[in-house]
């Protein structure tokens, strides 16, 4: 039987980010990632315990996880599975059998894989797949200089950061798409351009619209500060701004 690493699944809840903010889900939180961020400014990946610092959960049953899954959402109308991580498509043929499995169980749900976008995923994962949430890491991800990282880690992390032939058949052939960033600084906008501008290019202008840009911060302050400074940019651009309403409602607790 196939077996699939899962650090946590968790709900209900409600989707705080993106195009279907706000709709009752469950999550399911895998583990393992093929980047290694760190931010200008010394801020690190948000989910260190599936990333780099992966806790060790023993792998689960594909049936163990479904029953899980199918028991937090015993008693509330959920619409939504969220499939996060980590990584997800570091672990894309077991994900596949089980969001078949899901899928064909609860039809009614949609479901959203959260990605860095630096993997391809298979062609089960586009049929069953309702929305994609890629959020590429941009230039400044990976800002070593004075930490410990090791060169090992950083070199996976140059390497794979940026997929310009996986980012290109997720809008090719995904049922839905948006593409997340977090805005940081001022150059948060000229770098966007060096993800999106070679999309742009190749299907159309159509794709900007799929464009949404978040506020940095752990905390509703620093939400609030980023903010302000986010909301010109979508101005100028007409780049949808997106919340984080998870952080406005619980902060950075884990697990809801």
């Amino acid at each position: 039987m196939t077996k699939i690493s899962i650090n946590e699944i968790f709900g209900p809840t409600i989707q705080g980010e993106g195009v279907r903010t706000g709709c009752p889900a469950i999550f399911v939180r895998l583990n393992g990632c093929n980047l290694r961020c760190v931010f200008a400014g010394g801020s690190i990946c948000d989910t260190p315990y599936t990333s780099h610092h992966a806790e060790r959960v023993e792998p689960m049953e594909i049936s163990e996880a479904i029953h899980e899954i199918e028991e937090k959402m015993k008693g509330n109308t959920i619409t939504d599975l969220v499939i996060t991580g980590g990584e997800p498509l570091l672990q894309k043929e077991a994900l596949g059998e089980l969001l078949r499995e899901f899928k064909n169980r609860h039809k009614e749900v949609k479901i959203t894989v959260e990605t860095n976008g630096s993997i391809l995923p298979t062609e089960t994962l586009f049929h069953y797949v309702s929305l994609w949430s890629v959020s590429p890491k941009l230039a400044n991800s990976g800002c070593f200089e004075g930490t410990d990282v090791p060169e090992k880690e950083r070199k996976m992390h140059h390497k794979n950061r940026y997929n310009p032939k996986a980012l290109s058949e997720f809008v090719a052939q995904a049922n839905a798409f948006q593409f997340k960033f977090v805005y940081t600084n001022d150059e948060t906008e000229k770098m966007v351009d060096e993800v999106m501008d070679p999309l742009v290019k190749e299907f159309g202008s159509y794709v900007h619209s799929r464009v949404l840009i978040m506020p940095e911060g752990q905390t509703l302050s620093q939400i609030n500060m980023s903010t302000e400074k986010a909301l010109p940019v979508c101005y100028k651009r007409g780049w949808r701004f997106c919340d984080r309403l998870h952080i406005r409602v619980w902060g950075d607790k884990r697990g809801v």
